[in-house]
């Protein structure tokens, strides 16, 4: 069955439009990009938004000059769990393209966006999904515990999710940016949300905290009270200390990381 016939099957009747082969939620206005929802002209958004239209490049950039660390056996792991599955979501996908199998949700127009929807309000049949992959997206949603809810919801019995959940890290708006999470914190939620078999583990560990803090104190500092030097620095600083992060992989097999991650990564039955 093809990736639109799944889409057709899973979704909620009469509770979307199909426009230009892309499943749209009704209850939404569907925007290009999230660059009219920042108040403000920011360069980095213009930026990001910019180098979104180039998927590759931009995961590229990503990888080497994001302050976190990008953990490779974390995403061999989420590539298993891929592989062992046949109707997966990513909720909030924004425009990356894991895996052509994959039902890419996001609220924004992206070229590898499939349905476009409220990540809170799925019109999502219940029991219908066999994987649900969120990557470091929860702290911009403000009622976060809706969308682990429908995670719950649209999930088959005895299948699981994916998510990838910041705790130490700056702040950044994409739009919006609400909440961090112990992983005391998480296990919680989720298991306030039905979850059982809930397992954590460190996505980033204090080398990659460390640049976030250490990029953004620099760009401050040295910016002068101007918005636009400041985002100059830390682009700046971004590619010429980028390198830092790999100390994590000094850093995974102390018992106490997890008291200072920058991230943790999440896998949770239904």
């Amino acid at each position: 069955m093809n990736k639109e016939k799944i889409i057709e099957k899973i979704l909620i009747e009469n509770s979307f439009t199909i426009n230009k082969w892309k499943f749209i939620s009704k209850n939404i206005k569907v925007e290009k990009s999230h660059i009219n929802e920042i108040k403000k002209f920011s360069i980095i958004t213009y930026l990001k938004e910019l180098l979104k239209k180039y998927n590759f490049l931009y995961y590229m950039i990503i990888f080497f000059i994001s302050p976190v660390y990008t953990n490779f056996s974390v995403t061999k792991l989420r590539n298993k769990l891929i592989k062992n599955n046949v109707i997966i979501l990513n909720i909030w996908s924004w425009n990356k393209l894991i895996n052509s199998k994959i039902i890419n949700v996001d609220l924004f127009n992206y070229n590898n966006v499939d349905l476009i929807a409220d990540w809170t309000n799925l019109p999502v049949i219940n029991n219908s999904i066999d994987l649900v992959i969120n990557e470091a997206n929860l702290e911009h949603i403000y009622k976060y515990e809706n969308i682990i809810n429908e995670s719950y919801r649209i999930l088959k019995k005895g299948w699981i999710c994916y998510y990838i959940i910041p705790f130490i890290q700056w702040f950044h708006a994409s739009p919006n940016d609400y909440h961090r999470f112990t992983h005391k914190s998480i296990h919680n939620h989720f298991k306030k949300s039905w979850f059982n078999d809930i397992k954590i583990w460190i996505y980033s560990w204090s080398a990659s905290w460390f640049l976030w803090i250490l990029i953004d104190f620099l760009s401050i500092l040295f910016s002068f009270w101007f918005k636009s030097v400041y985002e100059i620095l830390t682009i700046f600083f971004s590619l010429i200390l980028w390198p830092i992060k790999f100390l994590d992989i000094l850093l995974n097999n102390f018992k106490y990381s997890r008291n200072i991650a920058s991230s943790f990564y999440i896998i949770a039955k239904k």
